[in-house]
């Protein structure tokens, strides 16, 4: 049997995959990958060794509202491209995980009579998922609340985000007081960048503070200060902190809370707000804090940093077996839609 696999525009939509191959190897005789031309789908999928392909996208910008006008003719044209390709791959069922990367290829195998299943890792559906569920034959999702039709099966984490343990020497840090880890996903965040350089005076007497920013490093050379601008260890440095600051996307907040992390989310609040509903289902629930990120400032940073490390977070209830689980049902689905 032949699954293929897509999503992209964000990391979000491509890396639970990575967590996803080496149970699908087990159950699928053959994996392909469709994504666009140049997103950072094709660079993540390549080191899995799945073969790729691409087909035009059609992204909705939400800056340009009359840019919606052209979206029907592209996408008409992205979809019969996304067909010629389908019938030349013919997988069995098709997986998505979502962003506009996705759309034309899920329109095209329910054209074509294709099994789809999708999943969601938000609170809410993602637009290209919102249409995709249509026609989707399986509706896997992280929260219960997301889609009337949604089998809870959480996000798949890496084995490495549990396994790997970075020794503390390797960095500039006082053994004896906490470090703080403040993360902006995966193109940095500069307002919560720029808030925590403005806080340092406040926070670097009482911690050690790892700064992963996302794109170039300040020049800014403090005890205690480590800057990083990019690492493919994320876990690494999850396991070394004691405390998080953190945007709110679905993948980074899992990993997070699964590892049991004191963690206060400041999430975006451009977007369709998404980040704002991940992070307060998970405030109201009592696993993480959460600062807005247009109140942030040097007293609120500070302030929530102090409340964080006295707060005591609910056990998030995260299953290490869901990768296999999510294959698993898959694989079923693949058996029952094309007896």
């Amino acid at each position: 049997m032949k699954i293929l696999l897509t999503g992209g525009g964000t990391a979000g939509h491509v890396m639970p995959f990575v967590a996803l191959a080496p149970y699908l190897t087990k159950r699928f005789e053959e994996i392909v990958y469709v994504g666009s031309e140049c997103g950072m789908e094709r660079g993540i999928v390549s080191s899995l060794s799945i073969p790729y392909y691409s087909t035009p996208t059609v992204k909705y910008d939400r800056g340009r509202p009359l840019s919606l006008l052209t979206i029907p003719f592209s996408l008409h044209q992205a979809k019969s491209k996304a067909i010629s390709l389908l019938k030349t791959l013919r997988p069995d069922v098709v997986f998505s995980k979502g962003g506009y990367v996705a759309l034309p290829t899920t329109l095209a195998a329910h054209t074509l009579g294709i099994p789809i299943a999708i999943h969601e890792s938000d609170y809410s559906m993602g637009l290209a998922n919102k249409l995709s569920s249509r026609y989707a034959d399986l509706i896997l999702t992280n929260f219960h609340d997301t889609h009337p039709r949604g089998e809870v099966v959480g996000i798949p984490l890496r084995d490495s985000i549990f396994s790997h343990n970075l020794p503390t020497n390797q960095y500039r840090i006082d053994k004896n007081l906490p470090t703080i880890l403040v993360t902006g996903g995966s193109s940095g965040a500069k307002s919560l960048n720029d808030c925590i350089l403005q806080s340092l005076d406040r926070l670097l007497p009482r911690y050690n503070l790892i700064h992963l920013t996302g794109g170039k490093c300040p020049h800014v050379i403090r005890d205690r200060y480590i800057p990083i601008s990019y690492t493919e260890d994320i876990g690494s440095l999850f396991r070394l902190s004691d405390l998080v600051v953190s945007r709110a996307g679905a993948n980074t907040a899992t990993e997070l809370l699964a590892l049991g992390k004191k963690v206060l989310f400041v999430p975006l609040s451009s977007g369709r707000g998404d980040q704002i509903e991940n992070a307060k289902y998970y405030q109201d629930a009592g696993y993480s804090l959460t600062l807005k990120d247009e109140d942030l400032s040097v007293d609120s940073i500070v302030e929530k940093i102090e409340a964080l490390s006295h707060f005591s977070p609910k056990p998030y209830p995260y299953d290490r077996d869901t990768p296999r689980r999510i294959v698993e049902i898959l694989y079923n689905l693949t058996i029952s839609q094309n007896k």
